[in-house]
């Protein structure tokens, strides 16, 4: 078991459930009649229930009695959702009430500590501590965007804009709202059949002057004029004339791509067309603000001539149209092709390794995948270079695998293993690897298993059907069809006589009794226990997870 994590273990006694710690103390009494499940994220929760009732609980005992109908296992900013009598509300991680069950939805206040709630079909917020600041008196409001202080709430089919104080700033009289975004303090909004824009006081920014607008996203809005779109910065000016028929809005890179008479085209904010960059998709009527980027990491493809090269956001040609073929940057290079070999360059053009591979992959965080043909077998073989254009595995193997924390080349189906550098621990001998609590590797060959350390020496033989569990050097085994734990020497801590893989946790190992018992033991085999009839295991940590005992005694 990961060394990090809490085990706390599941015991029955007449229908209802309980929780051990791992030295087999209570820490919370019979009281449960099961369990839902545990949260993805580090704040070490399970939801327990009584009956068709919820709760939660900790490592340390009962957080949340079980008076709920419904837990959400998200976690938002400290806060968990929960339901009682079809009503929502939110409680604390500690089980402390938030916000009290009175609403029929309730929301999570990411960015600011109000939150949207709605009862009785209207809408209001409250806070992060129940206070209902603003009442539930509009038949919509939005959320307050991050960095700015004010929203739109709806009445009667109009807008208007109310601060935190639930104060109106301006009368309901817009017909639509785009709200607030992109931390800018304008937005767009409809007076009279027209679109424009006004700051977080009501005052117009932009005039209504447009049949249409979007919100702001990167820095700019687009507008609308006619049937014709273009883009506006938030005081107003056109910064892309309304020429086109159809648009995604600027990414991260600054660019954006445009439709005009069946045409399309990449322009940056400065209205300039970026010419000659590939385009990935023929057909121009599915354009939409959310096409995805034509450039990777600030460079865009381009041919000339039926050459391939890339140009930077303001159309300057980069690295020159020379490749016969290309792929998209990858962590600072990309991969090219020269006649029938390929290799890769940097961003600024420059080679990284020569081209006198016969196939590539791009880069993934530090490495990439090199193949060579064998001059006579002509059979495929792979290697890996770095980002400095090393060959830290020459191509003699027929794939590399990169994990965290080591190489696995593999031969003729079986695995070796090297440091990221390279230099190889282990030739390809095994028919699987696993690493375990970043101290060892499980390895495999011929259907049985042992253990070698991260230098390549063996700590335990090939003679177990499985290796389970390891904890500061000790090891759960399995060895003709029964359970054990040995150490870092191979000796012998408990005898294989478990149906089960026995639980390590701060030195107590949990055992099988007979009979559908169970009892902890201390490193010695010493029993420290009274007998229990295991439910289950719980390991809370870095997430929270239940595992069912396999074979619970009736």
């Amino acid at each position: 078991m990961n060394n990090n994590m809490e085990l706390l273990y599941v015991v029955s006694r007449n229908g209802k459930l309980g929780f051990i710690d791992y030295k087999g103390d209570p820490v919370i009494g019979y009281e449960f009649t099961g369990l839902i499940g545990g949260f993805g994220n580090p704040n070490g929760l399970l939801i327990v229930t009584q009956g068709e009732k919820c709760g939660l609980i900790n490592s340390k005992g009962l957080i949340a009695p079980c008076v709920y109908d419904a837990i959400d296992s998200l976690v938002t900013d400290g806060c968990v959702t929960v339901t009682k009598d079809n009503k929502k509300g939110l409680i604390g991680i500690d089980g402390s009430i938030r916000v009290p069950c009175d609403y029929e939805y309730i929301g999570y206040g990411d960015y600011t500590d109000f939150i949207r709630v709605k009862r009785d079909g209207k809408w209001g917020f409250v806070d992060k501590s129940g206070e209902e600041v603003i009442p539930c008196i509009y038949d919509e409001v939005n959320d307050f965007a991050e960095g700015i202080d004010v929203t739109f709430a709806k009445a009667d089919n109009k807008y208007a804009i109310i601060n935190k104080q639930g104060i109106l700033l301006t009368p309901f009289c817009y017909s639509d709202t785009k709200g607030f975004s992109d931390n800018i303090p304008v937005a767009p909004v409809a007076l009279d059949g027209k679109y424009g824009c006004i700051d977080t006081k009501g005052n117009p920014v932009v005039p209504f002057v447009y049949s249409g607008m979007y919100g702001f996203k990167n820095g700019l809005c687009c507008v609308c004029m006619g049937e014709k779109w273009g883009f506006i910065d938030p005081k107003g000016r056109l910064v892309i004339p309304c020429i086109y028929d159809g648009f995604s809005y600027f990414d991260s890179d600054g660019i954006a791509v445009l439709s005009k008479e069946k045409e399309i085209c990449i322009v940056n904010k400065r209205n300039k067309i970026i010419s000659g960059v590939l385009q990935f998709y023929e057909d121009y009527t599915a354009l939409n603000e959310d096409w995805p980027s034509y450039f990777r990491e600030g460079l865009g493809k381009i041919k000339i001539n039926g050459k391939y090269g890339f140009v930077d956001t303001d159309g300057n040609n980069i690295i020159p149209c020379k490749f016969d073929e290309v792929g998209e940057f990858r962590y600072g290079f990309v991969k090219a092709r020269i006649g029938e070999k390929w290799g890769f360059v940097d961003k600024t053009g420059n080679d990284l390794t020569a081209f006198d591979y016969d196939k590539v992959e791009s880069f993934s965080q530090s490495y990439a995948i090199v193949k060579k043909y064998h001059p006579i077998t002509r059979i495929l073989s792979s290697g890996l270079i770095d980002k400095h254009g090393n060959e830290i595995v020459p191509c003699e193997y027929s794939y590399v695998t990169v994990t965290n924390s080591h190489l696995e080349p593999q031969d003729n189906g079986l695995r070796g293993i090297a440091d990221l550098k390279g230099n190889m621990i282990s030739p390809c001998i095994y028919s699987s690897i696993k690493v375990m609590n970043d101290n060892y590797y499980i390895i495999g060959t011929n259907k049985k298993y042992g253990v070698i350390d991260l230098s390549g020496a063996t700590v335990l033989p090939f003679m177990y059907d499985e290796i389970a569990d390891e904890y500061n050097g000790l090891f759960v085994v399995k060895l003709e069809n029964k359970y054990g734990v040995v150490d870092s020497q191979n000796e012998i801590i408990i005898p294989f006589s478990e149906d089960t893989a026995p639980q390590i946790s701060n030195g107590y190992i949990m055992v099988g009794s007979g009979n559908g018992m169970n009892h902890l033991v201390d490193m010695n085999n010493s029993p420290q226990s009274q007998d229990f009839r295991l439910f289950g295991f719980v390991k809370l940590g870095d997430y929270t997870s239940f595992t069912r005992f396999k074979k619970e005694s009736k």
